[in-house]
């Protein structure tokens, strides 16, 4: 059997104990929380702060009964209350904040006089009380450089609940949500209970709303707020029960389970809200009510709108615009956008809207049938939630994957495969895409990525399917315009070859028709053009037979109207100080191998140019015409922009 050799027992460091406490409470602003609260439990009419910037010293002065044992004003865990306030659990450190940060302390009440340096109190010398000749009022005075933070400190904040009235230097203190405040408070039972409510929108009609804000006092000092704000200084105001609800030690900044708290509390306003809005609803009217679906919704209240025929346009949203991958892009506005109406129960019974019930409505992977078909056939989907017994889930078209059907009619696979980055699917063309859903038949008439592929019907030439094949958003959800234009084009491109694969004459057109629009000297002239087995073109000047049915358009010439500023410009304006306008003259004639040349004439002009002055000398040509009048507009067209002089060297003839 083991025998015991010796005993310990629990013992206390002075020094060390005294320098845990600095750094126990939460910040300088505990001290004057500290002394505000002694002075409430004191029974105060009012307590009057006086700050002196000169002295670094802060005084507080209360009509509160006293301090009758000054042993226990400066003792550790030691409570001078009598049993009701003793209700309030006051640990009896918070004192101790105030000798732990100030540098000297005197304390006057009930004709006594403490007055001595905080190292001695903290060091646990004896400590001398005089008398002095009593005055009704207790006051302490705090000296010391650390105490400046509480000069700065936003007194109206820290007192806004304090059911004392406070003076700082002689002003008054505007306590916003004390319980004298002038709000209306109910008792509830996690403690007295102001709820506002907010009658009037921006847009000054009737509204009915309330704040998501929530402030709680404790023992007259905030401790916990959460939830949005709608404006400054409008929130659901509780002073809580501090018998039900317990603060941490040792300067009570923040409740025991703090998130238990939060969710009793936030039922509580629940069930007042809930009683408010069963009061005013003859009062409002439906239109109001049904405004006010957020504000329901937030605060458990969505059963109310089971009654009314007619569905809040906030929580349906309607096609009418095509269907995306992702909605976050910049080519044109959001594709799914809230209705302006609330729509009524027998529009949707019959059909003049249809509703489609789909949980992961708009968030698709290879197969956009649903989106396409509530998109043609001009319906919505529901976005947000209501009550689980609301008649919109008995009402509302439930379009499961399984129950849209896709005929594709006269599939042919395209003869080019290869789409160039343009899209992340096979394509196939058709006659014709039929959806078939819920409400019957339906052709789309858009391109779009059906089963895994993208289906292009008809004439159909909607490059926005790579929306629907790619995702153009990075992880912050901001939208790569670029590498969409970049895609798009590509597709376009793809496009119009595959569909003129099998005819190589009008392909080339098409190709040409594209290209060679930003360059006139071309225009009347004939080339031989061949692309060799690589791809790559190359040129003959060998003479060749002209049909004859080009003559009459080689022989006419065409009007020219070219502009072509920006190219030339390249975003260096800078380089450029004036316009001048020139005509030319082409100096060869139609047999020449060199094709025209034209030079400036202004005498006797043929066509008219637009030339851009360089400030280091020279012309460039920004322009051609055969027609004066629009070679002087084009020239006005650029001084307005870049506000350069115009210089006219020329005149029809």
């Amino acid at each position: 059997m083991n025998k015991s050799t010796q005993t310990v027992s629990l013992s206390i460091d002075p020094s060390g104990f005294m320098n845990a406490m600095k750094s126990g409470f939460e910040s300088h602003i505990s001290i004057i929380k500290e002394l505000a609260q002694n002075s409430r439990r004191a029974g105060a009419t009012a307590i009057n702060i006086e700050i002196n910037h000169e002295s670094n010293s802060l005084t507080i002065v209360d009509d509160g009964k006293g301090i009758d044992d000054f042993s226990k004003l400066i003792g550790a865990y030691k409570s001078n209350w009598g049993e009701n306030l003793n209700a309030e659990s006051p640990y009896g450190i918070g004192f101790l904040s105030c000798i732990l940060a100030a540098d000297h302390i005197t304390v006057k009440s009930n004709g006594f006089l403490l007055s001595a340096n905080c190292e001695d109190i903290r060091s646990f010398k004896p400590i001398g009380i005089n008398h002095i000749e009593p005055d009704g009022k207790t006051s302490i005075t705090l000296v010391g450089d650390q105490l400046k933070p509480i000069f700065e400190a936003n007194f109206g904040e820290i007192f806004a609940g304090f059911p004392v009235p406070v003076f700082i230097n002689g002003l008054e203190i505007q306590r916003i949500h004390a319980l004298d405040s002038g709000l209306v408070f109910n008792e509830s039972v996690s403690g007295k209970i102001c709820v506002p409510r907010l009658w009037k929108s921006l847009a000054g009609e009737n509204q009915l709303a309330y704040t998501e804000r929530v402030t709680c006092y404790y023992q007259g000092f905030q401790i916990l707020t959460f939830g949005f704000e709608v404006k400054s200084n409008v929130a659901n105001v509780i002073h809580l029960d501090y018998t039900r609800y317990k603060a941490i030690a040792p300067d009570r900044h923040k409740l025991i389970n703090e998130d238990n708290c939060k969710s009793e509390i936030k039922s509580t306003i629940q069930q007042f809200i809930r009683s408010d809005i069963h009061k005013v609803f003859d009062e409002l009217g439906e239109e109001v009510i049904l405004n006010a679906y957020h504000t329901l919704h937030y605060y458990k209240c969505l059963d109310i709108l089971n009654n009314i025929n007619r569905i809040p346009k906030d929580v349906l949203r309607l096609y009418k615009q095509y269907p995306i991958i992702n909605a976050n892009r910049e080519p044109t506005d959001n594709e799914a956008i809230k209705p302006a109406v609330h729509y009524s129960r027998q529009e949707i019974v019959e059909k003049k809207i249809p509703i489609f019930r789909h949980e992961n409505f708009g968030d698709y992977d290879e197969d956009f049938s649903t989106a396409m078909y509530a998109y043609e056939m001009g319906g919505g989907y529901l976005d947000e939630p209501l009550d689980k017994h609301h008649w919109i889930y008995t009402l509302a078209i439930n379009p499961d994957h399984k129950v849209i059907h896709c005929e594709i009619v006269n599939e042919r696979k395209p003869s080019i495969s290869q789409m160039d980055n343009g899209a992340d699917h096979n394509a196939v063309f058709c006659d014709e895409c039929i959806l078939d859903g819920p409400m019957g038949k339906i052709s789309i008439k858009s391109c779009a990525l059906i089963d895994g592929q993208i289906v292009i019907p008809g004439n159909s030439s909607n490059s926005d399917v790579v929306l629907q094949s790619k995702d153009f958003t990075d992880e912050f959800g901001a939208f790569y315009q670029s590498n969409y234009d970049d895609d798009s084009q590509a597709f376009s491109d793809w496009l119009v070859a595959a569909r003129l694969s099998d005819d190589p004459d009008a392909l080339l057109k098409q190709v040409l028709a594209s290209k060679i629009g930003n360059y006139p000297m071309l225009r009347n002239k004939i080339f031989s053009v061949g692309i060799d087995m690589e791809g790559e073109i190359f040129v003959s000047h060998e003479q060749f037979p002209v049909a004859d049915n080009l003559l009459p358009a080689l022989k006419e010439p065409a009007e020219v109207n070219s502009k072509y500023a920006e190219s030339i410009i390249q975003n260096q304006p800078d380089l450029y100080d004036a316009i001048e306008l020139h005509g030319v003259r082409n100096i060869n004639d139609d047999s020449s191998e060199e094709g025209t040349h034209f030079v400036v004439d202004d005498e006797s002009p043929e066509q008219f140019s637009v030339y851009l002055h360089c400030k280091e000398g020279g012309l460039e040509c920004v322009g051609d015409f055969t027609d004066y009048s629009k070679a002087t507009a084009y020239a006005e067209e650029l001084s307005q922009e870049y506000n350069w002089k115009i210089g006219i060297f020329t005149e029809p003839q």
